[in-house]
């Protein structure tokens, strides 16, 4: 099988102009050109479809969105990643916020919190006790079940394609374990610093970083 390239959304794949993440049309045109070459490629985002454009790309690639809780392969449908007793915990987890009097928004599986730093951390150990944890990216957060991350996705979608190897691209926290799962892990120019600090290469940011990685791996053969 091909590599598989398992990329972030927000500030890798995508670039920040006027207040909106936006997929450059070169960018998405390099992407497209890989996956009808034969690679795969997934956006692995911890948003919710309102949080991506990808609209020229959609039936080509793999979406991963909210940290790797909802998987949509093509021509497979959507696959719910979730334990059995997350939605139990979910609403325990939500009654907590409320009760607290932070705002919060729900995806398909996740519950999403805006600025969060300063707020959620009192909360870790009583939410962990209800099965939920913490999944930081930057200043907002999400509520996750506890053993699910983005790199539980990696490891589903090593198992589902098989591919030769998995190259992750990212920039933050929440992409440090989809890092970790990947034989290459590779940060962009303005990832973090510990996400930097563990990757074997770092490219551009803003998308270009992406183009330069597919570029990369059309030469690698399995010499990585």
């Amino acid at each position: 099988m091909p590599y598989l390239v398992a990329s972030d959304y927000h500030n890798t794949l995508a670039a920040r102009l006027n207040d909106s993440y936006i997929v450059r049309a070169e960018v998405e045109e390099a992407v497209a050109d890989y996956v009808r070459s034969g690679g795969l490629f997934a956006v692995v985002t911890s948003g919710t479809h309102r949080h991506v454009s990808l609209d020229r790309l959609r039936g080509l690639i793999i979406m991963v969105i909210e940290n790797g809780l909802v998987i949509e392969m093509p021509g497979s449908g959507k696959l719910m990643l979730e334990p059995n007793d997350w939605p139990q915990a979910r609403e325990r987890a939500a009654a907590l916020l409320a009760e607290r009097g932070i705002p919060f928004y729900r995806g398909e599986s996740s519950i999403f919190i805006n600025e969060a730093r300063g707020v959620l951390e009192p909360l870790s150990d009583e939410l962990l006790r209800l099965g939920v944890r913490i999944e930081w990216n930057r200043r907002s957060a999400a509520l996750m079940p506890v053993g699910f991350n983005k790199g539980s996705a990696i490891r589903f979608l090593r198992r589902a394609l098989a591919p030769d190897a998995v190259v992750a691209v990212g920039d933050a926290e929440n992409d440090i374990p989809m890092l970790r799962e990947a034989d290459v892990a590779v940060a962009v120019g303005n990832a973090e610093p510990t996400v930097k600090s563990m990757a074997k290469y770092v490219v551009r940011e803003d998308g270009f970083g992406v183009m330069d990685v597919l570029s990369m791996v059309r030469d690698w053969g399995k010499a990585y």
